[in-house]
């Protein structure tokens, strides 16, 4: 029985005719009618709340749905999600698993200067690509609201201790505050460096790049009708809507995830080098390709384990909840009560241009460290994830 149809006049300018005209053929459509019928069925689906989900795939609703009803655990099973049955392939993610890791290790074996050269290029790219989405964002319609979301002061929230404990959290998260990042890169630092300068550079652009990822994602959030406390799957929702309406869109994609895939990499590579060099130098007879192997073994047996959905969110919660705070207090910890106060300024003023002495020294003892143990204490007795 042939499907009853309704006829619907309209008008479009020329360029939107251009556009549906370069769009027929990757969509396999025909005509003009056959392209505007899906395109109207796809746009349906996507602004309704009860069909959007249908046009993304099953593991990102899975993570979007899990994110919305337990925002410490990002990830959770697709097939118990708020009673939805979201169809996911448990063990789907394998191959990728094994060439992540592999080919982690495998930099490490034969040198990671070739992915720091990379990021050399990479990273200031994504800089770049940041910066022109930032622009045409602000283009679009109804990014006022998502300016003034951003940049109203609400001074009363200050008055709320959780802003602080999750603004240290941030800071010890984005940082690497102690982590392995800290670890591996202090331990290859040029003694010419000057490493609280460095560390000051490092502060100052991280806000930046954090500043300019916010002037993209919440103002489109607001155009877009999308909801700004989405968490980390705005990454892969409202970049893609906004690169789909600008020039060369598919390029600056190409690029931008490429980047990511770098800049996973290079944190993948100082998490092992730190579990490689220690292992090195607890057992010295062992080589470096034993090591890696070793480590290649591990993670992989490990990983495998971990691939449902469901396993992601308890690892993710012993991370964000206990992993990085306890790390954090106990390096603030060795830095200023376990190490003598001698050693820690000769070793923080190598290369320095400017000496730091007492008041340096005092701030972070009677300053920074109390902050941790704080900030450590409501993480572990409150369960906040960070």
């Amino acid at each position: 029985m042939a499907e009853e149809r309704t006829r619907i006049h309209t008008r479009i300018i020329p360029e939107t005719e251009h556009k549906i005209a370069a769009a027929m053929p990757p969509s396999n459509c025909q005509t003009q009618n056959e392209f505007v019928k899906k395109a109207l069925r796809f746009y349906c689906d996507y602004t309704s709340p009860q069909s959007c989900f249908s046009v993304l795939p099953p593991m990102l609703v899975a993570a979007i749905r899990a994110n919305e009803r337990h925002p410490a655990s990002h990830w959770r099973s697709a097939e118990c999600v708020d009673g939805h049955a979201v169809p996911s392939t448990p063990y789907s993610v394998i191959p990728y698993h094994i060439i992540v890791v592999v080919g982690t290790l495998l930099t490490l074996y034969l040198g990671a200067h070739s992915i720091e050269k990379t990021n050399k290029i990479m990273m200031p790219l994504f800089f770049i690509i940041f910066l022109i989405l930032a622009v045409r964002v602000a283009m679009l319609p109804g990014v006022s609201e998502g300016y003034r979301f951003m940049f109203t002061p609400r001074w009363e929230a200050l008055k709320d201790p959780m802003i602080w404990i999750w603004a240290m959290g941030q800071a010890f998260f984005s940082l690497s505050v102690t982590g392995s990042g800290m670890i591996v890169y202090g331990a290859y630092l040029s003694k010419d460096e000057d490493v609280v300068g460095v560390a000051q550079h490092t502060a100052l652009f991280d806000t930046i790049a954090a500043v300019v990822a916010a002037l993209v994602i919440i103002p489109a959030c607001f155009s877009y009708g999308l909801d700004v406390g989405a968490g980390p799957s705005l990454l892969f929702v409202t970049l893609p809507t906004i690169l789909q309406d600008i020039p060369m869109g598919r390029l600056f994609a190409i690029i931008l995830y490429l980047a990511m895939i770098f800049a996973g990499v290079s944190s993948l590579q100082n998490m092992f080098e730190a579990v490689a060099e220690s292992l090195l130098h607890k057992f010295p007879k062992l080589s470096r390709t034993a090591v890696l192997a070793i480590l290649c073994v591990l993670c992989l047996g490990i990983g495998i384990f971990m691939e449902p959905i469901s396993k992601w969110g308890p690892w993710m919660d012993l991370v964000s909840i206990y992993i990085i705070p306890i790390g954090a207090t106990l390096g603030a910890i060795s830095w200023f009560y376990v190490m003598k106060k001698d050693e820690l300024l000769a070793a923080v003023n190598t290369g320095s241009k400017k000496e730091r002495g007492a008041l340096w020294y005092n701030v972070g003892r009677f300053v920074y460290v109390p902050l941790a143990v704080i900030l450590c204490c409501v993480a572990l007795f409150m369960h906040v994830a960070f």
